[in-house]
Parts: structure tokens; C-alpha cells; sequence
């Protein structure tokens, strides 16, 4: 088994998410992109809690460099999103708000500076959370607005698979699962929609941040842009940064919520054999020439009857950039100078660009059971190559465990945020379920109910020892005829961007005056 087998991964996870932005009416906003080569990242590369330029190790740094890189190379609408160094978005949002010209008397008065001052001080002070510790009320309310989405477009997901697109009525996986939904998972994933709401109201202080927020951007808008674009100016020289003893430099760029470490519980997602063929089948023209040798592989796999994975997503942070700035009427260029033609697809110096990342982690793929069946290995997934390398003593191939054999169980325990050493006391309110000594049709139906789980602890591989991951854990069935293979990296997969489209940009306001 190899990395084509996260390509139907990828296709699921983005009609999962093509559903959520119909729903939502934000298809024209939004759109979602797969890569052309599946990118890897340890979870150690992602702790970005530390940073701190000049005192870490050159190798930490190059991977903070690494994930900048790749997302925030400048997304063209077309087949798959492909790394480019040479089109990068701080390059051309920095020239923008050095070379823009702005519209005179965009002067903030005193009383709206003491507004903005009073404004961020709210934004910024503390609140308790129940699920992510002691944190800023921005913060808290855009962390609770990230998993509400995520449990919606699970909800969209699994509605869509069991009441509007049926592949096959007649599967009993199908059937068992369809029992599983109607009777429980609707109504627990309905409800945990309802409580993520709750909690925004309370925790996330919907109504007082969207009222702040909305006159902010209020003020901004009459006459605060002058004081904006100061500000990005100021930003852009913090945020620039470089890898030590290299001419590799970059701006720095962070997710949120911090989701991608080990110990954190992601969802989980179950496709059937028909589900796989269907996602395959409907690929639009465009992606089957980029993934054509994936397809020729998966199609050669005949043996294969499902497969599980976990997934998550996090929104990209960028201190140094500012939607607002290229969607406003305040500012133009000297030269006819288009950032964005605001068509679909959008054409320009910044069309769109990456607003949030999904990764996946273990996989466990069930197969038949055949007379050549044997321990399977999986090659490393295409792993990029920048413009400027450097001299690594480790090299950015899949580093799996593979001392210890692991058994999926969920312990409800607490998970502890290491990043910020706040506990999160979320729990799952399921009873414990071993899947893999479950009869196969059973161990489905029951897959679907389980969207966050945890992992029992492995031993820690050296870090100076990376490999090709290979099968982490084999079970075979002797009444079912079917072995599940399990594959667990020390780290995520991205699979899927998430790309946000600039409107018309400049798009100056002709009734004002111009220097």
C-alpha cells in the first residue's frame, strides 16, 4: 500500500467541505484545492508555542520556514495546488502597502483612536474556556467558530452519504451504518453543534466581539486606513525573519487552533469500497491527469474493502497581512497594477491564498485476505523540494513507530495541551469499544459514531532516526477472511487547502481625493 491511498482521503474531505460552502453560501468566497504532492509534517515541526529566532536549532527553524513557505505560495484556481517560491504572498503584499498610493484626509480623530485602543483591549483580555484553558476572548471565539464548523460539515457530510447521494442501498455496511446515523449519531452530532453554540455565547462572547469587531471595521472603513496600513508596515518588519547561517529568509506564520499535535482528538471518517470507487469515479478530468498514477494503482488494489482515517483543519495566521487592506476603497497604484481581477477563476498578483490546511493521520485500510498476504509497506508520501536547501541532518521522509503494536482504544482521558499547559478536560461520552476484535460490519457501523478518539501511547522513535513508514499493526480475521492494516505516522499529511478569493483589488472609490 502507498501514498495513493490518500487520495480518496482528499476526495472526501473535499466534498465534505464543497457541501459546508454550498450550505453556507460561500461557494463564490471560498474554494478548496488538492495538492499535487502530499506534504509531511512532524508534529515536533509544528510546535510553534516556543519560537523564538536565533535560539532555536537550525533544523526546528527550517521547518517553521518550511510551513511558511508552503502556505503562503499564492493559490491558482486549476487542478491541484502547486509549490512556488518564486510567487509568494509576503513578496507581494509587502510591495503593495509600500508602493500604494492612499486617499488623502484618511485621518483618525481623536475619540475614534481612543475607541480602537478600547476595542483591543477587549479583544484582548482573558477568559476561561472549558476546552481551550485561559486565553484571549478573540482568541476563545475564534477557536469555538473552528470547531463549530468542523461539526457542521461532519453533519453535512454524513446527511449527504445517508439522504441525499446513496451509492449503494443495498451494501449492508451501508444499511448498518445508515441504522447508526438515524437512531444516534444525527442526534449527537446535532447536539454537540448546539453545545459548541452554547459555548460560543458564553465563552466566546458572540454578541459583545461581533459588535467590537463590526465597529471596528467601521471605523477603518470612514477614515482609519491611514493607520492601518501604518500598522502593516510595522508588522511586516517584526514578522520578517530568518533561517540563522542562510540567505533563506521569511515572515512568520502560524495556525490556530493547535490542533496538530498527537495527543489531541481529531475525527475520524469511514469510507466503504463503493464509497472509494465513487469518489474515484467522479473526479473531474483536470484532477485525474494530476493524480493518473494514483488512480492506475487504486484501481489495481481490488482487495481493498475499506478504510478508515482521522482528520482535522486549522486556519492559517498571518500577524503581518491584512484581508481588509486589499478589499478596500481607500488606496490604488501608480501603474494599472491588478492584484486580483475579482473573476472566478480569479486572475492577478494575489487571485487568492491559502486560509486554512487539512491533515490526516493514521489510516487503517481493510483488505481481503489473500494467498500473497503479507505485512504491506507504504512509501513515503511526496515530500517537496524548496528552491534553496540547506544542509539537514535529518531528511523530510515519514517517520512511523514501529517497536510497539498498538490497539485502538479510546481510554476517555483527559488531553493535555503541552503547547500552553492547559488541560483539556473535553471527554467522550461513549462507552469504551476495542474495533479491531469487533466483526468487521460491526466495527464499521460503529466507526461512524466515533469522531474524536485517542491513541494509546507508543515509545518515541530517536529523532535522529527517520524512515519510511511501514505497517504499524496487522490483524487478521480468520472468520472474515479480512486483515486490517493500520498505519500510524509520527505526524499529519496535508491533503486538502482551503483557498480564499480576493475580490477586485484596487478597486479605489473614485469620489474621493487622491494626493
Amino acid at each position: 500500500m502507498g501514498p495513493e491511498i490518500l487520495l480518496p482521503i482528499a476526495l472526501k474531505l473535499k466534498q465534505m467541505y464543497q457541501n459546508v460552502l454550498k450550505q453556507d453560501n460561500k461557494e463564490n468566497e471560498r474554494f478548496l484545492l488538492l495538492p499535487s504532492q502530499w506534504r509531511y509534517f512532524r508534529y515536533e515541526d509544528l510546535d510553534f508555542a516556543d519560537f523564538s529566532a536565533g535560539t532555536e536549532v537550525k533544523e526546528q527553524v527550517f521547518e517553521r520556514y518550511e510551513f511558511a513557505i508552503y502556505t503562503n505560495t499564492i493559490c491558482e484556481e486549476g487542478s491541484s495546488f502547486e509549490l512556488n517560491p518564486d510567487r509568494l504572498l509576503w513578496n507581494e503584499f509587502k510591495r503593495l502597502i509600500s508602493e500604494c498610493i492612499t486617499a488623502s484626509s484618511l485621518i483618525l480623530s481623536s475619540d475614534e483612536s481612543k475607541e480602537l485602543e478600547n476595542i483591543e483591549t477587549f479583544l484582548n483580555s482573558p477568559v476561561n474556556t472549558t476546552d481551550f484553558g485561559t486565553t484571549s476572548i478573540i482568541s476563545a471565539y475564534n477557536s469555538i467558530n473552528s470547531k463549530i464548523s468542523s461539526v457542521r460539515a461532519l453533519y453535512f457530510s454524513e446527511k449527504n452519504q445517508f439522504e441525499v447521494e446513496i451509492v449503494d442501498p443495498n451494501d449492508p455496511d451501508w444499511i448498518e451504518r445508515k441504522k447508526l446515523w438515524d437512531n444516534f449519531e444525527k442526534k449527537e452530532i446535532m447536539q454537540e453543534i448546539l453545545t459548541w453554540e452554547n459555548k460560543l455565547v458564553q465563552e466566546g462572547k458572540k454578541a459583545e466581539v461581533e459588535t467590537k469587531l463590526a465597529l471596528k471595521e467601521s471605523i477603518y472603513k470612514r477614515n482609519g486606513f491611514a493607520t492601518l496600513r501604518q500598522e502593516l508596515k510595522s508588522k511586516l518588519e517584526d514578522f520578517s525573519l530568518s533561517v540563522p547561517d542562510t540567505l533563506m529568509d521569511y515572515f512568520y506564520t502560524d495556525y490556530s487552533p493547535p490542533v496538530f499535535k498527537e495527543n489531541e482528538p481529531w475525527y475520524k471518517i469511514s469510507l466503504t469500497k463503493n464509497e472509494i470507487n465513487s469518489l474515484l469515479n467522479q473526479m473531474p478530468d483536470t484532477l485525474k491527469n494530476t493524480h493518473s498514477n494514483e488512480i492506475m494503482i487504486l484501481n489495481q488494489q481490488e482487495d481493498i474493502e475499506s478504510l478508515t482515517f482521522e482528520y482535522n483543519f486549522s486556519k492559517v495566521i498571518r500577524g503581518w497581512f491584512s484581508f481588509d487592506f486589499l478589499k478596500s476603497k481607500y488606496w490604488k497604484t501608480s501603474q494599472s497594477t491588478i492584484v486580483s481581477d475579482g473573476n472566478i477563476p480569479s486572475k492577478g498578483l494575489i487571485p487568492s491564498y491559502v486560509d486554512k490546511i487539512y491533515a490526516v493521520r493514521k489510516v487503517k485500510v481493510t483488505r481481503k485476505k489473500t494467498s500473497a498476504s503479507g505485512p504491506t509497506l507504504m512509501a513515503s508520501p511526496k515530500v517537496l523540494v524548496f528552491a534553496k536547501p540547506i544542509k539537514r541532518e535529518i531528511s523530510p521522509a515519514i517517520r512511523i513507530v514501529t517497536d510497539s503494536r498498538t490497539t485502538v482504544i479510546d481510554h476517555r482521558t483527559n488531553v493535555t495541551d503541552h503547547r500552553t499547559n492547559v488541560t483539556d478536560h473535553r471527554t467522550i461520552e461513549k462507552p469504551d469499544i476495542h474495533v479491531e476484535k469487533k466483526e468487521p460490519k460491526e466495527a464499521l457501523a460503529k466507526i461512524k459514531g466515533w469522531r474524536k478518539i485517542n491513541m494509546a501511547s507508543t515509545s518515541k522513535v530517536n529523532k535522529s532516526v527517520m524512515f519510511n513508514p511501514t505497517l504499524v499493526e496487522q490483524i487478521q480475521s480468520n472468520k472474515t477472511e479480512l486483515i486490517n492494516d493500520e498505519y500510524k505516522f509520527d505526524g499529519i499529511v496535508i491533503v486538502a487547502l482551503e483557498c480564499k478569493r480576493v475580490p477586485k483589488s484596487p478597486d479605489p472609490d473614485p469620489s474621493l481625493k487622491w494626493d
